[in-house]
């Protein structure tokens, strides 16, 4: 099963305005689900599911228990910034995993701008939500929201990132960003040379997952030749035209720098902008290389056009089914929500690994790389077989 409902991402400049148009939002309810591609059916989105063989009958995954009702639930979600497309992904996916489970679900845009998160998250926790989901953004932003939610007992767990500390979150599900940023640098490591001594840029921001892969990037070229020369800051309310900025300023700067480091998934876009105005038609060694992550489909085209070398892609779609099955079990059965990032599920079920994608092995165009384990069949079977009333 490979997905598809992506494919409307047929360019970046094109989905960028249209993300970038949704603008603030007066209500919870964002615009940005009218204006982003419709949200996939549960069996799309599954971000190009893998191999058969992996759902819950398959691997012999019991279920959570004797097959009970599902009761409805209202799932409140605020999105980091919709002009990002991975944050998107999330989203809909979430939304996806929600309506497979006969769920409403209540998106809000925080549009890359604490103040915003805040006036989302607290709308939604005021508007009696039965959990609160937040895309990746530290405590600190929404505490308003979080002290009316432990008022309430509606418990909130982040998803899609680490939002660093988690004293007032029930439960936080998200990758390994160190390993993402290990497998890139690897890649980076290989094509520039370990005694090349080259220099690189790399971009930063404050958060906790842009900080996991820039520290393992760090590590990674600590045992080689390799150093930074030049860094600069994303701007997640301006990602993409602020990154084209910031790169352009990066390479006159520094003329002889032989890669991009852009951690900050989307802000690739503006990176391979300002190459292109500086190198037209160059690539790799005439230009810096540029290494980017999260291979959405927009990405994905630029790799195919030689203006992106490389993105580490992890098919980030499942930390909302793993996490709309925590709320599914803790709301029903009672069950705590796991604690860890990453909850086991199975020795096979390694849907969370990075993969490099580059010019060797793209997947077929309009396509997303496929994960390493099908997660939407995982999961529509596990939770048929545990609720009356699906399937």
């Amino acid at each position: 099963m490979r997905i598809r409902n992506s494919a409307v991402f047929a360019g970046i400049a094109g989905i960028a305005l249209v993300l970038s148009a949704c603008g603030g939002n007066e209500s919870t309810e964002t615009s940005t689900s009218e204006a982003a591609p419709a949200s996939p059916t549960a069996a799309e989105s599954s971000e190009n599911a893998a191999p058969a063989g992996n759902t819950a009958a398959d691997l012999g995954i019991a279920a959570a228990g004797d097959p009970i009702e599902l009761k409805p639930l209202t799932i409140g979600y605020v999105n980091y910034v919709a002009a990002n497309l991975e944050a998107m992904r999330m989203e809909l996916a979430t939304k996806a995993a929600a309506e497979a489970l006969g769920w409403t679900f209540i998106p809000c845009d925080g549009q890359g701008v604490p103040a915003t998160m805040s006036k989302c998250a607290t709308g939604l926790v005021n508007q009696d939500v039965d959990y609160l989901l937040t895309n990746g953004f530290p405590e600190a932003i929404f505490t308003e929201a979080l002290g009316i939610a432990a008022t309430k007992g509606i418990p909130v767990i982040s998803v899609g990132g680490d939002p660093g500390p988690k004293e007032a979150l029930s439960a936080a599900y998200y990758p390994s960003d160190a390993d993402m940023g290990t497998a890139l640098a690897d890649w980076m490591i290989n094509k520039l040379g370990a005694d090349s001594n080259a220099t690189i840029i790399q971009q930063n921001f404050p958060a906790e997952f842009i900080v996991a892969r820039n520290l393992a990037m760090e590590a990674a070229i600590a045992k080689t030749t390799i150093t930074i020369a030049g860094m600069f800051d994303a701007d997640p309310a301006n990602l993409i035209a602020g990154t084209k900025d910031a790169t352009t300023a990066q390479l006159n700067a520094l003329p002889d720098a032989k890669a991009l480091w852009i951690p900050f998934s989307s802000s690739d876009a503006g990176a391979s902008q300002a190459l292109e105005a500086k190198y037209p038609g160059k690539s790799f060694p005439e230009r810096p290389l540029l290494l980017g992550v999260y291979a959405s489909l927009p990405t994905l085209e630029l790799i195919r056009q030689g203006k992106v070398d490389a993105s580490v892609e992890n098919a980030l779609e499942w930390i909302s089914w793993v996490a709309l099955d925590q709320v599914a079990q803790n709301a029903m059965r009672g069950t705590a929500l796991s604690q860890d990032s990453d909850p086991f599920y199975g020795v096979d079920l390694n849907w969370g690994t990075p993969i490099v994608v580059d010019s060797t092995n793209l997947p077929p165009e309009g396509e997303l790389m496929p994960a390493l384990a099908d997660f939407v069949s995982y999961f529509t079977s596990k939770w048929g077989a545990e609720f009356t009333n699906l399937g």
